[in-house]
This record gives structure tokens, C-alpha cells and sequence, in this order.
């Protein structure tokens, strides 16, 4: 009888930055929910070589059970067999290095408490860079888990299509089948849930979803190189099927290594150049040849509904056809979001055959909001005897909530936008521009920027956003590359500045923004009717952290001690739009008087009218600290942040309270 409920495995090799948001996940969850006497969590590395390695084992909690391997074996697999070995509890499951949760895990295990099946497949989630969720990966994910009741046969084939690491396992199941990983084979996920499903296992479909599938560009299965590796794992499941072509869950097992082998090379996945994919689906239509009569059979008896339209199509047709498989990549890439949006970009360029007025300004802030350099500089030249003759156009979302409404265009008209963006003399933006939008000859872009780097900035962050393709890069020096101007704040910046956009000019001043709280900050009738805009009626101190690209866990407990309640009567907490978090210890509103305000369009407001802040790299430090307000850096996550992201400023990591 196993002690525990539920073994974590988690395998990892040079994915650093994504471990470490990884290992952050299951810490916070384990610190605020006390389940560590119910799961047992191992991590066993593939003989990684980053020098920064034995330093991040070294910060693991005490619970992590470390397995380090010899030598590299090239994929997970020889990794997962040993945490199989070391396992002793009711339920397995494993998860990459460079993924994570999106769910709780003592949920999961209240799910895991009575169950009795040997499979346990659950949605898997596609995690975006910012760490939010995105859509679920397959097909029938929404039907599978729609609460619809299905059969256990009915059950099986529709989790054929779950394929992947993202199942959980009954470790006595795996034992009495002496199922384990194949070590020489990629993709060996689908090689085992292949050998699993021979074995007719119990299955259960969990309600809640727990795995989430970072896209990791570096990795192995997004490099042209492993299309060697799906042909072998083709033919080699193909030989396991042919060796028990009558089972009923064959014909389903079949079409889900082809979904693997022809589908995902249809939709670009890797992208191959013309001539590889010619040669590949030359290779892969050799093989099927060889087991035709199978595939046939297979074909007949597969019941068209429990299969993607993807491959319905091909079984419809020839599903060995090379034109066939260009067509379908052909129809995908032409209905595209980023090819209609690029066809609307190249039709908006006849605007560029206006003349440019020379005295029109265009201006906007981050993507049609009213705020930042960008709504501070255009009160400024509103208020210069120099801009009167200007015609200057702010495109914002919501246009009639301002005044000088002449003045306003909605941000979403297009071809409001393009027209007014193509015929000015003067652009003046302050977060990245579209690099598809074209440059005039004659006009001058001004990038006005939003903040102080004491994070890196671009190119200098080396550490999880450059996992991402080359295509990122060439698109930001794209963008950059339009650039005239470049404001910059003060020395420290312009350092920074010179290395990042050597080849735009810079300009120091102080910000449009900051220089409008100096000349705001003993203005109590504008202060007054902030403070009742924003109902804040006692002295206040402001909790604003910096963006993560992880998911961040706000201990609302630690926050509170930081706060001397003698000074300060209310704490109020202002996040970043798109942070994915979460706070913990919530009972804490009883004690203090702690106020959440989910969205505020101006920040700015909030710096004026408040009298000291609680952050971390964010920014924000640099206008407190120009008003001469009260800062607390608060920066408990620093090891990872830097990891993850970087900073300039390491003398902030040893201010952590």
C-alpha cells in the first residue's frame, strides 16, 4: 500500500530560465496549501552543462529529490524510467522543464483521492510567454471534456489525440506491464501511450486542467532536424500495431502518429523549406507503402468522428499525396490572422500616395490607450504658442471621452489610422510599433519610450525571451530600424540606450510624465479631485510590482508587514494588466484595510496622489524617488526574476526585504 498519492517527475537539460519558473510554481503552491505528505517530487536531470546549474540545485527546497544522470541521452526518457524506478506512490505523472502548471495541485490530488483508473488523461493548455493561458491544443478537447458521457471504448479513441507526457499513470499499472520509456526513440510519448493503450487500460478523464505547454522554440521538436526522428517513430509504431492489427484501438493509434507525421508538417510544425518537406513526405509515403494493406484496413473501420478534421480530409482523400499536403499548408497559411493582417497592412500603403502635411502630428500610447509620455507631451504642445498651426492626431480607443475631440480618432479604425499615421510629418509613439508599418520618406519617428531599464531591455535579455525563433529579433531590429529619435531620461539610461539602438539618435530630457508630478505635486486642488476620483481618502502607500513572464504569487501577509500602519491607512495594490497572478493569504483584508483596483488607465494619477510604494524593478521607483516619497523595495522572487529576465541594477537583488 503506497504511503503517498501522487509522484511529480520532472526532467530537465539546459531549460534553466523555465525551470526556475517551474520549480517557483509547485514552491508556491506547496508553502500556502501543505500537501507535501501526499506527493513526493523528483527532478532528475539529463547531465546538464550550464554553469549555472549546480548554484540553482543548490537553492532547491530540501523536498525536491535530485537525480543527476552521467552522461546526456539526448531525451527525456532515460530520465522519466528512473524517476519510475525511485517512485513509490499510488500515481505518476511528469512534466518538462520548460513547462508548467496552470492548476492546482491539491486539486488534483482531491480529483487523484478515490480514483481507480490506470490512465488519467487531462486537457493540456497552451501557456503563452506572459505566462497566461492560451487555447487547448487539440481538436476535441472541448468535447472530450464537455461533460458529455462517454463510453470507455468511446473514451479511448478520443484520448489517442491527448497523446503526450500531459496523462498521469497508475504506477502499479505501469510495474505489472513492465511498461517504460523507449531511450531510443524521439517522440517517445507517442511510443508509450502506443504501448499503453495495447494494454487496455482503465481510463478517467480529469475535470480540472493542470498541464501547461510552454512553446519553447530551442527545443528539439521545433528544429527541421527531427523530422528524421518521426519518420523512425512512424515506422516503429506502425510495427508495434502491425504486430496486433485487430484491436479495436489500432486504427485510432495509427491516426494519431499520422496526425504527428503528416498533419503537423501541414501546419508548419517544424517549418521546412520546399525541397525538405518534398524529401520527407517522399520518405514518410515509402513507409506507408510498406504497411498499405494495414493503412487501408485502418481506414475502412476508423469511425470518422473520433479523428480531426485534418485527418478526416486525408483519409477521404490521398493521404499519401504530396500536393495534398501542400495544399492544406497552402489553405492554412492563406487564412491566417497574420496573413489577413498583413494583407490589410500592404492595402493600407496606398495612403502613402497622399502627400505628407508637414505640419500634422501623429501620436499614440500603448496601443490606444490615453496615457504616459505620449498624453503628457501632447498637453504640452497643446500648451505651446509653437504647435498652433499643428494639426495633432491622437489615436485612442475610446475618442469621445476626451476633449479637443478634433483632436481624437479611434485607435481601431483603421483606416482612420493609416490614413492620419502615412501623412504626417511627426510620429511620436511610446511602446514597440508594429514592424510591418511602413516608413515615409520624409517623416521622423520619435520613440518616446515609458520607463527607467533597471530590467533589461531587448537584445540584453538573453535568458528565456531569446528561446524564442529569430523571427522575434529580426522583427524587433526591423521595427527599430525605423527609429529617428529616441528620448532618453537621464545618463544611466543613455549608457544603455547606446549599446541597445546604436544607430538612433538620442535625446535626454525628463519625461513628458515626470515633469508633469513635479509640476503637480503641490497642486491640492487637481490632488483633491484625484483622491476623489480614486476614493482614496487616507495617507496612502501603493504595492506596484514590475510585469513577470511567470506566473507571480502575492503573499498579501508579507505585504502588509511592510507597511508601518502608524504611518500609512490604507494599502492599495495596482498590477500590471497582463500579470498572471495570484494572492495568497486573502483573509489579511480583515486585518488591514488592503484595496485591489484592477485598472487604472494613468498610473500617473496614482504616483501624485499617493504618498510612498512597495515595488521592485518596476520603473515606478524613479518618479517616487523624484517626488521624494517613501519606496520599499519588496523583491522575494529576485533568483528567478534575474534568471528568467536579467536585470541592471544587481545591487536591487541584495535589497530584497
Amino acid at each position: 500500500m503506497y504511503q503517498k498519492k501522487l509522484t511529480i517527475g520532472i526532467t530537465s537539460y539546459n531549460n534553466l530560465p523555465f525551470l526556475n519558473a517551474l520549480i517557483y510554481e509547485i514552491d508556491s503552491q506547496v508553502k500556502y496549501t501543505k500537501i507535501l505528505k501526499e506527493i513526493d517530487i523528483f527532478l532528475c536531470d539529463d547531465a546538464s552543462n550550464d554553469p549555472q546549474y549546480p548554484l540553482f540545485l543548490k537553492s532547491l527546497p530540501s523536498y525536491i529529490k535530485i537525480l543527476i544522470n552521467d552522461l546526456n541521452h539526448g531525451n527525456p526518457s532515460f530520465s522519466r524510467n528512473r524517476i519510475i524506478e525511485a517512485a513509490n506512490t499510488e500515481f505518476i505523472l511528469f512534466i518538462d522543464g520548460d513547462d508548467t502548471f496552470v492548476g492546482k495541485i491539491i486539486d488534483l490530488l482531491d480529483e487523484l483521492m478515490e480514483n481507480k483508473a490506470d490512465l488519467i488523461v487531462s486537457r493540456v493548455v497552451r501557456v503563452k510567454r506572459d505566462g497566461l493561458k492560451s487555447r487547448s491544443l487539440f481538436m476535441y478537447t472541448d468535447r472530450l471534456f464537455s461533460g458529455i458521457q462517454f463510453s470507455q471504448n468511446d473514451v479511448r479513441k478520443l484520448t489517442v489525440h491527448q497523446a503526450g507526457i500531459w496523462s498521469i499513470y497508475r504506477l502499479e499499472f505501469l510495474i505489472e506491464h513492465n511498461l517504460r520509456y523507449e531511450t531510443t526513440l524521439r517522440y517517445e510519448d507517442n511510443f508509450f501511450m502506443t504501448a499503453i493503450h495495447l494494454k487496455n487500460p482503465k481510463i478517467y478523464l480529469l475535470k480540472m486542467q493542470y498541464y501547461g505547454w510552454r512553446v519553447n522554440y530551442r527545443s528539439f521538436s521545433f528544429s527541421p532536424k527531427t523530422t528524421n526522428n518521426r519518420l523512425l517513430i512512424y515506422k516503429e509504431i506502425l510495427n508495434r500495431l502491425a504486430q496486433n492489427p485487430n484491436q479495436e484501438i489500432a486504427p485510432y493509434l495509427y491516426y494519431s502518429i499520422w496526425n504527428l507525421t503528416f498533419v503537423n508538417i501541414a501546419r508548419g510544425y517544424p517549418r521546412l523549406k520546399y525541397q525538405e518537406r518534398y524529401d520527407y513526405f517522399k520518405k514518410l509515403r515509402e513507409i506507408s507503402l510498406e504497411y498499405r494493406h494495414l493503412i487501408k484496413k485502418w481506414g475502412k473501420s476508423i469511425d470518422i468522428n473520433y479523428v480531426d478534421y485534418y485527418t478526416r480530409f486525408c483519409i477521404k482523400t490521398n493521404i499519401n499525396s504530396f500536393l495534398l499536403l501542400n495544399l492544406i499548408r497552402f489553405l492554412r497559411i492563406l487564412f491566417s490572422k497574420a496573413t489577413l493582417k498583413m494583407c490589410f497592412m500592404q492595402l493600407s500603403k496606398i495612403f502613402m500616395l497622399f502627400p505628407i502635411n508637414n505640419k500634422k502630428i501623429f501620436m499614440t500610447s500603448f496601443y490606444g490607450a490615453f496615457n504616459d509620455n505620449t498624453k503628457y507631451l501632447f498637453y504640452e504642445m497643446r500648451k505651446n504658442p509653437e504647435f498652433n498651426d499643428k494639426k495633432i492626431i491622437f489615436a485612442v480607443k475610446n475618442p469621445e471621452l476626451y476633449q479637443h475631440n478634433k483632436s481624437f480618432i479611434n485607435f481601431n479604425n483603421k483606416l482612420l489610422f493609416f490614413y492620419h499615421h502615412y501623412t504626417a510629418k511627426s510620429i511620436y509613439f511610446n511602446s514597440w510599433y508594429d514592424p510591418i508599418i511602413a516608413k515615409r520618406k520624409g517623416q521622423i519617428w520619435t520613440q518616446l519610450w515609458h520607463g527607467i531599464p533597471y530590467k533589461k531591455i531587448d537584445r540584453d535579455v538573453v535568458t528565456y525571451k531569446q528561446t524564442y525563433s529569430s523571427k522575434n529579433r529580426e522583427s524587433r531590429n526591423a521595427a527599430i530600424d525605423k527609429w529617428d529619435i529616441i528620448q532618453s531620461v537621464n545618463a544611466y539610461n543613455t549608457e544603455i540606450f547606446k549599446k541597445i539602438f546604436p544607430n538612433v539618435t538620442i535625446i535626454e530630457r525628463e519625461y513628458q510624465k515626470t515633469n508633469w508630478l513635479i509640476n503637480n505635486r503641490n497642486n491640492e486642488k487637481l490632488i483633491t479631485k484625484l483622491k476623489i476620483n480614486h476614493q482614496l481618502l487616507k495617507k496612502t502607500i501603493l504595492f506596484a510590482p514590475t510585469y513577470r513572464p511567470y506566473k507571480f504569487y502575492i503573499d498579501l501577509f508579507k505585504i502588509a508587514q511592510l507597511v508601518d500602519w502608524n504611518v500609512y491607512g490604507e494599502l492599495i495594490i495596482h498590477l500590471h494588466p497582463l500579470m498572471n497572478y495570484e494572492f495568497v493569504n486573502e483573509y489579511i483584508n480583515d486585518l488591514y484595510n488592503i484595496r485591489i483596483i484592477h485598472k487604472v488607465e494613468d498610473i500617473q494619477e496614482l504616483i501624485l496622489i499617493t504618498d510612498g510604494v512597495i515595488t521592485d524593478v518596476s520603473s515606478i521607483k524613479y518618479d517616487y524617488e523624484t517626488l521624494k516619497k517613501e519606496v520599499i523595495i519588496y523583491f522575494e522572487d529576485a533568483f528567478l526574476y534575474n534568471a528568467f529576465h536579467g536585470v541592471y541594477e544587481t545591487n536591487i537583488l541584495q535589497e530584497v526585504t
